[in-house]
């Protein structure tokens, strides 16, 4: 299942959606090239994400104590930065180190996919 808390979980998909804004916002998109990815391929086509193989970057792994005051500030910053993300310009992009560079689209796919792979997790230790 998880070792981490459901609270670590929550916390770890709202970081995710702020990083990912801040990168996107910040990118250059003069500079896109898109890229193909069996691997990308695979985890779109599949809508899936396999459990415990990827471990959280530093900058989106929370605490293991999460507090409730950090994790209602990250959720409304997460619920401020969705509704922005998709008026990013297209080509707007962020480099995944597994999953290779994504647009803006693909970014907004792939946090789709990446919180419903954190909401099984969380569904798993709640029904335990």
């Amino acid at each position: 299942m998880s070792e981490a808390s459901v609270a670590w979980h929550m916390d770890h998909i709202y970081l995710m959606v702020n990083q990912l804004h801040k990168a996107l916002k910040y990118s250059d998109e003069t500079n896109y090239i898109a890229e193909s990815s069996t691997t990308r391929d695979y985890v779109f086509n599949s809508n899936t994400l396999p459990r415990g193989r990827v471990t959280a970057p530093e900058i989106v792994s929370p605490p293991k104590n999460v507090t409730i005051n950090t994790l209602q500030m990250h959720y409304d910053e997460a619920l401020a930065t969705a509704e922005k993300m998709p008026l990013l310009a297209e080509n707007k992009h962020f480099k995944h180190p597994i999953l290779g560079t994504m647009n803006r689209d693909e970014t907004i796919q792939f946090l789709n996919i990446h919180t419903e792979h954190h909401l099984k997790i969380i569904r798993d230790i709640l029904e335990k």
